[in-house]
Formats: structure tokens, C-alpha cells, sequence
């Protein structure tokens, strides 16, 4: 009678169980939800093992002494003078980096200028550099000569490849 009664428990257990069971369908995927808070900021790592000595090469870089040029010509409403500079060859144009400063004093105050050169909000003139074999170009777009200020040019040379 033990048996029975305790095979007829497992039996209605067993029917209940697969009765109550039901597939899960799932549905289509929903939106995607918003982007949290940033979290806060985690420990710092450990330092880094210290780095071979890098090897310290030759860099031949260029300066010229500033230069007042005097032979600016007018044409078409600009004024042109050119620097000679023979350290600027064709390998230099296709390699390197040639920069070029404009200095300009007015009274006792001095700026200096890295080339391209736009007067401030309240002055139009401007100043460029063309960089050629030999020679640097300069272009205003204003008289220097006629300024009553003291004005000049230097040129830097830094070769990037051999």
C-alpha cells in the first residue's frame, strides 16, 4: 500500500509538472535604453618599468641672422623683396622645414612673428613668405620701408630626412 500511495503522489506530480509547463516564446528585440552616468574614476596602475636610453642623433638646424632686405619693388598693389638663402636647395624643400620670423618694432615694444604674418583686428596688412631654391620671397601688403618702425627678417632651416 506504501508503494501505491507513493506511486500515485509521483504520478500526480509528474502530470502537474508537464500540465503547468509552458513554451517560452520570446518577442521582437526592444529599443535600445539610454546611456548611463559616467562611473567614477578608477585607481591609478602601477608605474611602467624605466625605458632604454634613446640614442641622441645630430640635428644640423639652420638659423639666419636677421636681415633688414633692401630691395623691395612694387607691383600690382604688394611689395616684394627677396632674401638670398643659399642653404635652402631642392632637398630641403622636398625634406625638411624652413620657418621664417617677422620682427617688428615700434618704439621700445618688440614682436616677433612666425611667418605667415595678419596684422591684428584693427590693421588689414599681412605678410607672407614663398619659399624657393636660393631664396625667400616676401610679400606686405603694406610700404616697410616707409614705416617709421624697425622691421626684419630670419629664416630657421631644419632638415627631416637624408
Amino acid at each position: 500500500m506504501k508503494l501505491t500511495l507513493f506511486s500515485g503522489a509521483l504520478i500526480i506530480a509528474l502530470l502537474i509538472g508537464v500540465v503547468s509547463c509552458e513554451k517560452i516564446v520570446r518577442g521582437p528585440q526592444g529599443a535600445e535604453g539610454t546611456i548611463g552616468e559616467q562611473g567614477p574614476q578608477g585607481p591609478a596602475g602601477d608605474t611602467g618599468p624605466i625605458g632604454d636610453p634613446g640614442t641622441i642623433d645630430s640635428v644640423n638646424v639652420f638659423y639666419s641672422d636677421w636681415v633688414d632686405p633692401d630691395n623691395w619693388i612694387d607691383s600690382a598693389g604688394s611689395r616684394y623683396a627677396t632674401i638670398p638663402s643659399p642653404e635652402i636647395t631642392q632637398e630641403v624643400i622636398d625634406k625638411g622645414l624652413v620657418i621664417v620670423y617677422y620682427k617688428y618694432q615700434k618704439g621700445s615694444t618688440l614682436y616677433i612673428y612666425k611667418m605667415p604674418f595678419k596684422g591684428t583686428y584693427t590693421s588689414p596688412h599681412s605678410i607672407r613668405a614663398i619659399i624657393r631654391v636660393g631664396e625667400i620671397l616676401i610679400e606686405s601688403s603694406y610700404d616697410i620701408k616707409t614705416a617709421d618702425d624697425l622691421e626684419s627678417f630670419r629664416y630657421s632651416i631644419v632638415p627631416l630626412g637624408s
